[in-house]
């Protein structure tokens, strides 16, 4: 899906096992850890809306939320629309992007923020989602695995909407 196969790095990694449990009613694997932080950031409030435009195939899309800048700029949001593969039974798995990324424009109002664009929403007759993550950026810091280069994306927020 990232262009290509696996990577591997020869890098010494932390490895923390833990117990997991089946969850019959969701049909979904879980566990609970235990984590002790400092500091812990709360996911950003957004809201997303998404209309289709009557008449067409095509969806506007629009994000909102209170959003400050970082040292590299505003936060930046994009869209796609995926198609589910109907061989793979699992409602979770199976969803091949179609279409083209497209950034979402931003504009705001002091720290209000939206990101807007429009989608060309593909026929075929499976079933499709909207993805929408946000992402804040922050300049590449060079180091032993990160070159210096362009900044680098932190999802900070994502949101699936299932037709």
């Amino acid at each position: 899906m990232f262009g290509g196969g696996p990577v591997f790095l020869n890098v010494p990694v932390n490895v923390a096992g833990h117990q997991v449990q089946f969850d019959t009613e969701r049909q979904l694997w879980f566990c609970d850890i235990d984590v002790e932080v400092d500091h812990a950031q709360l996911a950003p409030d957004r809201s997303l809306s998404a209309g289709r435009q009557p008449g067409s195939r095509k969806i506007v899309v629009t994000l909102a939320g209170v959003d400050g800048p970082t040292v590299a700029g505003i936060g930046v949001a994009e869209a796609w629309v995926e198609a589910k593969d109907l061989n793979i039974p699992s409602p979770q798995l199976g969803w091949d992007r179609i279409g083209p990324l497209v950034d979402l424009s931003p504009s705001n109002t002091g720290a209000y923020r939206t990101w807007s664009g429009r989608l060309n929403l593909p026929g075929g007759g499976r079933p499709l989602r909207l993805v929408v993550p946000q992402f804040e950026r922050f300049p590449a810091v060079q180091g032993t695995l990160v070159p210096a280069g362009p900044p680098v994306r932190r999802l900070v927020h994502s949101d699936i909407v299932v037709q």
